[in-house]
């Protein structure tokens, strides 16, 4: 789960001390983990020792869970490689071969790291979302105390439109203040309902390289 289940509550204004709803909000922050990471196309929490085997494609290379954390094994072709001979973009999640230049074009790689935002370490904006998401899909809405309506928490929407099938949703948010508070238009068609109110913030985190 990407965040912890106190964060979550404290996020939703359920007292911690209640344990009445912690099943609940437990079943939905997996569900809705997984939600998170299938729209963006990128691993977000953080687990350890994951393997990755791939045809290196020329030059960069992301890896599926981001940010990386720590590369602790690659191999070439079978072979070990040492990991100072690589270029890892932690934060972006990527990783070149050294001298930048070079390529490992063709070769089986295989990598094994650790990668994702641990628990208190997701950013801000991403851990709203999320805590939000999960206590709509557990039955809270946005600020809601336990065994309050439930109500779709997510920033106010500005516009909403509709083309081609996909919705355009735009919200009006302070961390999206330079771009106009316009986070833009993203095809959410095929995302869940609860998914859906929380895309804007999403697509800052979602996959861009394929």
């Amino acid at each position: 789960m990407l965040l912890s289940l106190d964060d979550i509550k404290a996020r939703l204004g359920i007292d911690a001390a209640d344990t009445t709803h912690d099943a609940a909000l437990t079943a939905a922050g997996d569900i809705v983990t997984a939600w998170f990471e299938g729209y963006c196309q990128r691993g977000l929490e953080a687990r350890a020792d994951i393997e990755e085997n791939f045809e290196f494609p020329g030059r960069r290379e992301y890896l599926f869970r981001f940010p990386i954390d720590t590369i602790t094994e690659a191999l070439l072709d079978g072979n070990p490689l040492a990991i100072d001979t690589l270029f890892v973009n932690k934060a972006a999640g990527w990783i070149e071969p050294l001298p930048v230049g070079s390529h490992f074009y063709g070769c089986l790689f295989t990598v094994t790291y650790s990668g994702g935002f641990a628990p208190d370490a997701v950013p801000e904006d991403l851990a709203d979302a999320f805590a939000r998401c999960t206590g709509v899909k557990g039955g809270f809405g946005e600020g809601s105390a336990a065994g309050a309506t439930p109500t779709a928490g997510a920033a106010p929407i500005k516009t909403l439109g509709l083309g081609q099938g996909a919705i355009a949703i735009g919200f009006e948010t302070g961390s999206t203040a330079e771009r106009g508070g316009i986070t833009g238009g993203f095809d959410v068609s095929e995302a869940p309902p609860e998914l859906q109110a929380y895309v804007g913030v999403l697509d800052r985190y979602r996959v861009l390289y394929l």
